[in-house]
């Protein structure tokens, strides 16, 4: 049954890595309960009218020294990051609206997934930033 489970990742066009975190994800849940991080979908309903320019001056506006203070980097830099969660964001909700159990949303979501931490990873910040400015966008949604 793993080994079907294992395959099926695979087909995902997973990297090493993220087979062996998602096969841990569900050896730690064996009854389902809770989801995977690479499949999980958070969109927030707000940028559903938001367009992405919008969006990005509202975070400018209310939290670029927030940011900048909180992950000790510069101008450039925030900026990048709230693109990158615009960006994040618009493709979360797009998503969303595809049924949950369609093969296509996983196969999607896994890939935004990937391409999002590209974009963050592109902005030169150290993991530890990384981590905090996920934090940061989690507690600090747009009201």
């Amino acid at each position: 049954m793993e080994e079907d489970v294992i395959k099926k990742y695979k087909a995902l066009k997973l990297s090493g890595d993220q087979v062996k975190a998602l096969t841990e994800c569900r050896q730690a849940n064996p009854d389902g309960m809770g989801s995977c991080a690479v499949t999980t979908l958070t969109p927030d309903k707000q940028f559903d009218t938001l367009t992405p320019q919008r969006a990005v001056q509202l975070y400018k506006t209310k939290y670029r020294k927030t940011l900048i203070d909180k992950l000790d980097i510069n101008g450039r830099q925030a900026d990048m990051l709230f693109d990158a969660e615009v960006w994040k964001q618009k493709e979360m909700l797009a998503l969303s609206a595809m049924p949950a159990t369609d093969f296509n949303r996983i196969r999607k979501t896994v890939e935004m997934h990937r391409t999002a931490d590209t974009k963050f990873k592109a902005i030169g910040l150290t993991d530890s930033q990384l981590l905090s400015a996920q934090d940061f966008f989690r507690e600090n949604r747009l009201r």
